[in-house]
């Protein structure tokens, strides 16, 4: 039953990554399907992840690239965060969602090794990466923050300090 429960949230969140029409979405249910394909990733790097969102939060979105925020989010924490021996109280990722005024906020924290303050403007440049040597092309927080600023003329914003994890905030104004 789990197998099939995964499957079916894999195929929902694809589905929804290439869709690019507006919807009504619950963020209370949106958000843990959308995570639950990352989960055997994370559970092979041993990384936990806790979910928190406002209950019955529904929004008018569009939900492929909520899906695609999330998923580049999550994955670049666990990318990029955790190392041999980051901290003695294992890795761990969160992701939050509230509506604060008339915005959507989405923070992904994690407790890795967090950046340099020198580096926290070149994160969302194209080709920076600290993960060349894993695979990673330095795409994935700028086609991030292109999708927030373009598509939903939101901001993103990053607060890190090494040692002590890093928090990516993504706010977004909300549609009634």
């Amino acid at each position: 039953m789990r197998a099939a429960n995964l499957v079916q949230d894999f195929k929902r969140t694809s589905a929804d990554q290439t869709s690019l029409e507006i919807e009504k979405i619950a963020l209370d249910e949106y958000i843990p399907r959308v995570c639950s394909p990352l989960k055997p990733m994370l559970r092979k790097e041993q990384v936990e992840l806790s979910i928190d969102t406002t209950p019955n939060f529904v929004i008018t979105t569009c939900p492929g690239v909520n899906a695609q925020i999330l998923t580049n989010l999550i994955s670049n924490a666990q990318r990029h965060a955790f190392g041999p021996s980051v901290n003695n109280s294992g890795n761990k990722i969160a992701v939050s969602c509230s509506k604060q005024d008339n915005h959507i906020v989405i923070s992904v924290r994690d407790n890795g090794k967090g950046i340099a303050e020198e580096f926290h403007r070149k994160v969302f440049e194209p080709f920076y990466t600290t993960a060349r040597d894993k695979g990673g092309t330095g795409l994935g927080l700028h086609i991030l923050y292109n999708l927030v600023r373009q598509k939903f003329n939101g901001d993103i914003g990053l607060l890190s300090t090494p040692g002590d994890g890093t928090t990516v905030t993504v706010c977004i104004p909300a549609e009634d």
